[in-house]
Parts: C-alpha cells; sequence; structure tokens
C-alpha cells in the first residue's frame, strides 16, 4: 500500500513524460546530525500517472531527490555514507557529432530536491513539487588574443581544461571550484 504521493507541475517539457523517466531517491534528514542528507536508498516500485507519482516510503523523515534524466541517458546511482553535495549525479562526457561537425549537448536532466512531510505508519503524506531543468553553462571570456585573432571569424579551436562537468544531486557543480 503507497503512503506518500508527489504531485508535479513544469513550464519547460511534458510533465507526464518527465514521470515516465523519474527516480526518486531517500537521504536522511537529522539536522546537522552525523548522517544527515547521505544516501539512504532509492524508492521502487511505484505508481505513476499524467501529474503524480505514489509509492511506499519508509517511516521518517527524509529528504529526496526526483530526477529525471532523458531516455537513454543514465545517472550515477549514488553509494551510501556520501552526502548529496558530494555525490555525483550525471557526468557529461563531450561527444563529437560528424554529420553536425560539431560536439553533441549535454542533455536536459529535471532535478527537484525537498525535504518532505514526515512519513508516519498508516498515514499518507503528499507533496508538491515543480520540475526544474538542471543546466550548467559555461561563460568563455578572453582576456587577451593574439593579433592574428579575428572574433567574426568561425575558424577557432578553443580547448577548456578544468571545466566541472558533473552534477550533484543537489544540482551544484562538481568538483566545486572557488
Amino acid at each position: 500500500d503507497h503512503n506518500f504521493v508527489m504531485n508535479f507541475e513544469t513550464r519547460a517539457a511534458t510533465t507526464a513524460d518527465l514521470i515516465q523517466n523519474m527516480q526518486l531517491y531517500t537521504f536522511y534528514r537529522n539536522n546537522g546530525g552525523a548522517n544527515d542528507q547521505t544516501f539512504h536508498r532509492k524508492v521502487l516500485n511505484m505508481v505513476r500517472t499524467e501529474s503524480q507519482i505514489t509509492a511506499q516510503v519508509e517511516t521518517g523523515h527524509w529528504y529526496m531527490a526526483m530526477v529525471s534524466p532523458p531516455q537513454g541517458v543514465s545517472i550515477i546511482e549514488p553509494v551510501a555514507g556520501a552526502t548529496m553535495d558530494k555525490l555525483p549525479m550525471y557526468k557529461w562526457v563531450p561527444e563529437y557529432d560528424d554529420t553536425e561537425k560539431r560536439h553533441k549537448n549535454a542533455p536536459e536532466i529535471f532535478l527537484v530536491n525537498t525535504d518532505i512531510p514526515e512519513i508516519k505508519e498508516n498515514t499518507p503524506a503528499t507533496k508538491n513539487a515543480t520540475l526544474g531543468r538542471n543546466i550548467a553553462r559555461v561563460k568563455l571570456v578572453l582576456e587577451k588574443v593574439t593579433s592574428n585573432f579575428i572574433l567574426a571569424s568561425d575558424n577557432h579551436e578553443l580547448i577548456l581544461s578544468e571545466v566541472p562537468s558533473t552534477i550533484s544531486y543537489t544540482g551544484a557543480l562538481l568538483p566545486e571550484r572557488d
């Protein structure tokens, strides 16, 4: 019997499509205690409709990460003992598209992080959530160029190194940079 209901909405995509790929993960919530925000378990056996998911969630206080990657995109499953902000959820590896003559874009992954109402035995709990895109963008600022560099030209090869390409379960870029 399911004791938790999550209602979703989004302005960015079709909610029903996102729900079909949705994965739910619970993390401990004990307000700064030793295991606060560490991974607990993946929620299985969910029932999905066009705008909500119902599931059986263990009694207790939890943070929940709800992740919806596009079809065919794999996320990195969380591991026990690590906190949400340090757990890599997705790592983008650039792929070159020979047909388009450019690198493929990183996929749009939708993520919601929230604390959910306390789950009590024999008492249903409900939470509303808005699905948001989790997108990282790199802004390139050229401070100094050589005399033969013509900005209007599209024939430049730029190599970026040490650019964060991994997203955590909180939506932050990893590794962290100042």
